[in-house]
């Protein structure tokens, strides 16, 4: 595992059962209320970042940088896909880097402190498979967006968050912490 860009006092598994009855009945009560009500749910976290790029405005020229903590080569399609629909991707932080998406993987996640002192643009961090991090408040503060996706911690079928972290008030992050450290 690469160094460079993972974040050692972080390592976030799921333990246990994922997804019991008494973990989907409190999502699905979440989800049902104002804490997650439009605009932050989505069908997916795929047509989360396609409606982060499309809210930016990104181009066929902008170059987008995806980082993991791992820096494997591989990249779910589902990222590099949406993407490329709308811009360009690498895997490198460079001068003509417009954004990054920082792809948190399997309970391993990014130095995202470490990005945002060398990159100022938007970073959107995508945390598919660590679920646990909508409660790190520390976090909100070095990033634009942040992306989940319920299937892949919760199990079922469909559901994607998205956070634009600017305007979450701490009212709705207090709301969001409190009813899902019960169910977490």
């Amino acid at each position: 595992m690469s160094d460079e860009y993972f974040q050692g006092k972080y390592m976030i598994r799921p333990r246990g059962i994922l997804f019991t009855r008494e973990r989907k009945k409190c999502l699905d009560n979440l989800l049902a209320k104002s804490v997650f009500s439009s605009p932050f749910q989505t069908q997916s976290a795929k047509e989360a970042l396609a409606n982060i790029l499309s809210k930016n405005k990104f181009t066929k020229h902008d170059l987008i940088t995806i980082l993991t903590p791992s820096q494997s080569p591989y990249v779910s399609s589902c990222v590099t896909k949406t993407i490329s629909k709308v811009a360009r991707w690498n895997r490198v932080l460079t001068n003509e880097t417009k954004a990054v998406v920082l792809i948190n993987e399997f309970g391993f996640v990014v130095d995202i402190e470490k990005i945002r002192r060398e990159f100022k643009g938007l970073i959107i961090e995508d945390n598919a498979y660590c679920f646990p991090l909508i409660l790190d408040d520390a976090r909100g503060k070095y990033k634009d967006y942040s992306i989940y996706s319920l299937p892949k911690f919760f199990g079922g079928s469909s559901g994607g968050l998205c956070i634009e972290e600017g305007k979450l008030s701490s009212n709705q992050r207090k709301e969001i912490r409190t009813k899902l450290e019960k169910s977490i």
